[in-house]
């Protein structure tokens, strides 16, 4: 997988739990990656996060807050999510 984007919903969660499990659930489905590129979110900087990536021998890396560099790709495609989760029909 590369430059994939795997979007779930999290129903309001934002906890490395939540994240691991929808990480699991990828992982079972594509195999797991030798790299993950994250932003600096608090799921993302917990020990919970940083373990499970150590014993699944996944190398991590943050990109730094506010340098347009590094999050230019990052930010464009939340924008591009976005937009296509706009045409979804809304729940009732």
């Amino acid at each position: 997988m590369s430059r994939s984007v795997l979007v779930a919903s999290t129903h309001g969660s934002l906890s490395s739990s939540t994240t691991i499990s929808h990480l699991r659930k990828w992982f079972a489905t594509h195999g797991l990656l030798d790299e993950i590129v994250t932003d600096n979110g608090l799921p993302f900087r917990s020990e919970v996060f940083k373990d499970y990536l150590r014993m699944n021998a996944i190398e991590h890396h943050l990109t730094p807050a506010y340098h347009p560099s590094s999050n230019g790709l990052a930010e464009r495609t939340v924008q591009t999510v976005k937009h296509l989760l706009a045409y979804l029909p809304d729940k009732d």
